[in-house]
C-alpha cells in the first residue's frame, strides 16, 4: 500500500514531528511504502521513508494522512483514502488573527472531506464536533499516541530510577509557543518557598526571547534553566521529580506519556473549556498520577506537597509509570492507525 504522510515541517524537538516519524516508520516496519511530504525534514529519516518537497510532490497514494487541514485540501486528490489528524486542538485558536477565519474554514472543510478522523482523545473529537456543529464520532478514530522511542523505558518497575537528584528538577518539554505557556509555570514558580528546586524548560520556540526577559525580571535565572533542544531526552527525563504543563491548546500530550514512561508524577492545567483546551483530565488522575490546577498558586501548591513528601511523590510517579504501560501501549495506537488506514492488518 503507496501512503503518503504530509506535515508542513518535521524537526528534532516538538512532539508532532516525533508522532509522524513513528507513524512513518512503523507503516514501512508493516511493509508499506512510505513518502513524507513537507517543507522541511530536519530530523533524522527513518529506514525505508521517501522524502519529498511538498512543492515538487507528484506521489499518487492509497492513503493520505495529513495533519494540516489546508495541506490535506491541496493533496486529498491523490489519494484515495484520506485520514485528517489534526495535532493542535483547534487550528485557528493558534492562529495569527489575520488568518483565523482561513484556518477555521480549512479544518471544517478537511473534516467534512476526510474519510477518517485520527484523534488521540474522546475529549478531543467532541471539542471538534461542539466546535464546527459537525457529527464526527462516526468517522473518528480514537488512537492514544506513545512515542516509540520511549516504549521501550522501564521495562521493569525495578529498573525505574525512582529516587531522583537534588535540588528537584521541575521539568517543561516542548516547542516555546504562547498557547504552551511557560510563562504561567515561571510566575508559579516564582511563589515557591525554598530553594531545593530548579525549573528545567527543554524546546526552542518565539517564545524564547520574552521567556528570557521574564525569569530575568523576576530574578529566577539561577532557578529557571531554559537549555533549548537537547540531544538525549530520555537522561533529562530519568532526572525529573514533576514534569509539570499549562499548555492551553493540547488534545494528547505527547510529553506528559513521555513523562509517565520515566515514573514522573505529571501537574497539568485543568481545562475550562471556553478559553483553554487539552487532554489532562485524561492523561492525569488527580491524587494518583499528579495532579490538576487552574492558578498559579495552586500549581505553586501542588509543587510544595510533593518536595515536601518524597515518599507521595516516587508513590504516585510509580502509579503514573504503571498506567502508562497498562493503557497507552504501543499497540493500542498501531491498532488504531490500521483502522484508520482501512485494514485490520497492514500487510500492503
Amino acid at each position: 500500500m503507496r501512503i503518503l504522510l504530509a506535515h508542513d515541517r518535521i524537526a528534532p524537538g516538538d512532539g508532532s514531528s516525533r508522532w509522524l516519524a513513528d507513524v512513518a516508520s512503523l507503516l514501512v516496519d508493516e511493509g508499506h511504502e512510505v513518502t513524507v511530504a513537507c517543507t522541511a525534514f530536519t530530523r533524522s529519516v527513518p529506514d525505508g521513508v521517501q522524502v519529498q518537497s511538498l512543492d515538487r510532490l507528484r506521489v499518487p497514494a492509497d492513503v493520505l494522512i495529513a495533519a494540516d487541514p489546508e495541506l490535506l485540501l491541496a493533496l486529498a486528490d491523490q489519494a484515495s483514502r484520506v485520514v485528517f489528524a489534526p495535532l493542535g486542538m483547534l487550528a485557528e485558536l493558534e492562529a495569527e488573527e489575520a488568518s483565523r477565519e482561513r484556518v477555521r474554514a480549512a479544518e471544517r472543510e478537511a473534516l467534512e472531506r476526510c474519510d477518517v478522523v485520527l484523534r488521540f482523545t474522546t475529549a478531543a473529537v467532541e471539542a471538534l464536533e461542539h466546535h464546527h456543529d459537525l457529527a464526527l464520532r462516526g468517522k473518528s478514530v480514537v488512537a492514544p499516541f506513545v512515542s516509540r522511542e520511549f516504549e521501550a523505558i522501564a521495562s521493569g518497575a525495578e529498573s525505574l530510577p525512582l529516587v531522583r537528584p537534588r535540588p528537584a528538577e521541575l521539568l517543561w518539554v516542548g516547542r516555546l509557543l504562547p498557547t504552551k505557556d511557560v510563562a504561567f509555570l515561571v510566575r508559579a514558580v516564582a511563589k515557591l518557598s525554598g530553594d531545593d528546586w530548579r525549573l528545567v524548560v527543554v524546546g526552542e520556540g518565539p517564545c524564547h526571547g520574552e521567556l528570557v526577559e521574564q525569569v530575568e525580571t523576576l530574578g529566577l535565572s539561577e532557578r529557571v534553566d531554559i537549555r533549548g533542544s537537547v540531544d538525549d531526552l530520555a537522561e533529562v527525563y530519568s532526572r525529573a521529580s514533576l514534569f509539570l504543563t499549562a499548555s492551553r491548546l493540547e488534545q494528547f500530550s505527547l510529553t506528559l506519556l513521555e513523562a509517565q514512561s520515566f515514573a514522573v508524577p505529571c501537574l497539568g492545567l485543568r481545562p475550562d473549556w471556553e478559553t483553554s483546551f487539552n487532554s489532562c483530565e485524561e492523561q492525569v488522575l488527580p491524587g494518583k498520577t499528579g495532579g490538576l490546577f487552574e492558578t498559579e498558586d495552586e500549581l505553586a501548591s501542588l509543587i510544595a506537597s510533593y518536595l515536601d513528601d518524597e515518599e507521595l511523590r516516587q508513590e504516585h510517579g510509580l502509579a503514573a509509570w504503571r498506567r502508562k504501560r497498562r493503557e497507552f501501549p504501543l499497540e493500542r495506537f498501531l491498532e488504531g492507525l490500521r483502522e484508520a488506514v482501512g485494514t485490520p492488518s497492514l500487510d500492503g
